[in-house]
């Protein structure tokens, strides 16, 4: 009875400072990110088993390894439980101290921290007590996750008001680009740049084109959800179909098949779409535990995050697609190569449509969205974490590297216009085109402007020109049997994307709306309502209104249309003419006049049969190269100039970054030069 007694007492107290330590922040951190759950595809039964391995397996896996050790000498266990706990404690304080310190100091500060606790443990019986009687936190800490957290309305059963009655069943298609800006396709007469984004600009030449169309939020926690509720985003609503029980998914259940991808979001309840594709995102508990990993590494790093590191995570990025779907094994990161799931989710969601019983074909997918690995044909580029100029949601005042990520953006666009051509094609050759009702749109913009904000969602105060970059988007709407193309510059909200979609449905909507249809009379005023959200410690709030209609016109985002950024139109290196010589693109250069320069992440040896090339060149130049910052850098592959970039200081470095087309890479080794080139 004394060895049961000693060893549930062993037990007891490292689940009370695994709790304190581990589980307690991970519930914490990721009952307030649904979202994460939402992404990975997991029901109620894996959100369950998340919260109990968390607090549990860990535990657990600490006393077997006493036991074990036991088995061999029993001093060495005790020494052992005294290591186990002190760790704990120095886990704890590492994230408990770091707004009062960083680096080395923490690190001390923890350490310390852990030996005084194994002191205090062994010398002072009370610590001891109230260890065995703390191992009944992770009970509440689990409790507080399921039941209260808003993770946990991912349990709660959605009462939706119910289908209507549809009127005029045409097969609906609905694709939801993010993080795609209206100024990204249009150039500054107001038309769609139809060299650079042929199937966009082909779309509109078939459908009604809501120029003046504007997203409600920056986020794409509240603005997917309004595209398809029809209502304005409420403070305490988070993207599940628990806070959004009535939407177009619930709607048109009873009379259409759903080919449903949702990305960041789950609107469509599971008892509607309870085989929504998931496009080859690696789902299940064990894909929610890597990506706990990733978030306690974080935490327990010198200078990690304290705050919400999941919030964000979805934005950022976080999984593979399976191995060999892309020809690129999956990183043991699963955050590391999350950009390649997403042509994956295009693909899945293409093969689900078919010609027979009328079906809303839905997709949301993280493109354009960064992280930026695209080039227009398909080919992938390696890129830093962060992105070049990016501070959190900031850029630097440093213009060069927002011009930088503002092409590879572009780049990326390109790339989106050729998946949306493939599924445009699908359509034609499946016979649902022609029938269709199609909706082509964003969630939200995304802004390059050096030293402000990239997307608002810090709580930062947002310009005239950065709330346009936000707020317009595209919106494209193709109706059934319809092939001439019209610009509508009335008033249109996303939130009016569903009373649109009723409105050619022939359905009446069974619950009340913000939004109205686009195609009956427009509205009489220019109030333009938006959100900015902020991405904190507790998750994703939603910001106090905007009125756009005083702080930036339509106009406004056509002078930055993306012909005043990539000239030279007819120019078959058009999209790589950036940066301070752009004419020098295309041109041959001896290698002989190359200045010396170390390249960061490039490897020369390249085998094209993989989908990728080292498009991003980035590195310094030799310090007795004579370079200056300011001066001007010419990158060559092969003897010809792919991109000009300013010299740059960079710390004690001068530094350069370029994006160059894959077209110049040959299979093999590559001649990868820098050139300085002077007055004229």
């Amino acid at each position: 009875m004394s060895v049961i007694r000693g060893e549930g007492r062993a037990f007891a107290e490292l689940l009370a400072a695994w709790g304190f330590a581990i589980a307690q922040p991970l519930l914490d951190v990721f009952g307030r990110a649904p979202e994460q759950f939402v992404f990975r595809g997991a029901g109620p039964a894996t959100v369950v088993a998340f919260a109990l391995v968390v607090a549990l397996a860990g535990p657990i896996a600490l006393w077997l390894a006493e036991v074990v050790v036991g088995l061999v000498h029993r001093r060495a266990r005790r020494v052992l439980h005294l290591l186990f706990l002190g760790g704990l404690v120095a886990a704890f304080v590492v994230q408990a101290a770091r707004p009062l310190a960083d680096g080395l100091v923490l690190y001390a500060l923890c350490f310390a921290s852990g030996a005084v606790a194994i002191v205090a443990y062994r010398r002072v019986a009370a610590v001891r007590t109230w260890l065995a009687y703390a191992a009944f936190a992770p009970v509440v800490f689990v409790g507080l996750f399921l039941l209260t957290s808003p993770t946990s309305r991912l349990l709660d059963d959605v009462a939706s008001a119910g289908p209507g009655d549809v009127g005029n069943p045409v097969p609906v298609v609905m694709l939801v680009f993010d993080e795609l800006p209206l100024a990204s396709v249009v150039d500054e007469d107001g038309a769609i740049d139809a060299e650079l984004f042929p199937n966009l600009a082909g779309l509109a030449a078939e459908s009604t084109w809501f120029r003046n169309a504007t997203t409600v939020s920056s986020s794409t926690w509240h603005a997917a959800p309004a595209l398809v509720t029809g209502r304005l985003p409420e403070p305490d609503a988070g993207p599940l179909a628990a806070d959004h029980p009535d939407s177009l998914f619930t709607l048109l259940a009873d009379d259409y098949d759903l080919n449903v991808v949702e990305s960041v979001t789950r609107v469509c309840p599971t008892d509607v779409c309870d085989d929504v594709a998931v496009g080859g995102v690696p789902g299940g508990l064990g894909e929610l535990l890597r990506d706990s990993g990733r978030v306690m590494r974080g935490r327990l790093s010198p200078s990690g995050n304290t705050g919400d590191a999941v919030a964000g995570m979805v934005e950022e990025g976080t999984s593979p697609e399976p191995s060999g779907a892309s020809g690129i094994e999956p990183s043991d990161d699963g955050f590391a190569d999350f950009e390649l799931d997403q042509p994956a989710r295009f693909r899945a969601f293409t093969d689900g449509i078919v010609d027979h019983r009328p079906a809303v074909h839905y997709l949301h997918v993280l493109l354009p969205h960064v992280p930026y690995r695209y080039l227009p044909s398909g080919a992938r580029y390696p890129g830093p974490d962060p992105d070049l100029g990016r501070n959190g949601d900031q850029w630097t005042t440093d213009p060069w590297p927002v011009d930088l990520g503002r092409q590879r953006h572009l780049l990326q666009v390109g790339y989106v216009d050729a998946l949306l051509g493939e599924i445009l094609d699908a359509l034609r050759e499946r016979g649902v085109y022609d029938d269709a009702l199609i909706v082509v749109t964003s969630d939200h913009g995304i802004s390059f402007r050096p030293g402000q904000p990239i997307r608002g969602l810090e709580g930062q105060a947002l310009a005239d020109d950065v709330l346009a970059d936000l707020a317009w988007v595209p919106l494209l709407v193709k109706l059934p049997g319809i092939t001439t193309g019209t610009v509508d510059d009335a008033n249109v909200l996303n939130i009016d994307v569903l009373p649109t979609i009723a409105d050619v449905l022939d359905v009446d909507i069974p619950w009340e709306v913000d939004g109205q249809s686009a195609l009956s009379d427009p509205r009489t005023d220019g109030h333009k309502p938006f959100y900015p959200s902020d991405v904190n410690d507790f998750g994703v709030a939603l910001g106090d209104e905007l009125a756009l209609e005083d702080r930036a016109q339509l106009a406004d985002v056509l002078a930055n249309g993306v012909d005043r950024f990539l000239g030279g139109i007819g120019d078959p290196v058009r999209w790589f003419r950036t940066g301070p010589r752009p004419d020098l693109v295309g041109t041959e250069v001896d290698a002989g006049s190359a200045v010396d320069a170390s390249f960061v992440d490039v490897d020369p040896v390249v085998d094209r049969s993989t989908g990728t090339v080292p498009a991003l060149l980035r590195g310094a130049v030799g310090t007795g190269e004579g370079v200056e910052p300011g001066d001007v850098l010419a990158v060559a592959v092969n003897g010809v100039i792919g991109g000009t970039s300013p010299a740059m200081a960079t710390g004690q470095e001068v530094t350069f970054a370029v994006v160059v087309s894959d077209k110049l890479f040959r299979d093999g080794a590559n001649e990868i030069t820098v050139h300085r080139i002077g007055p004229g």
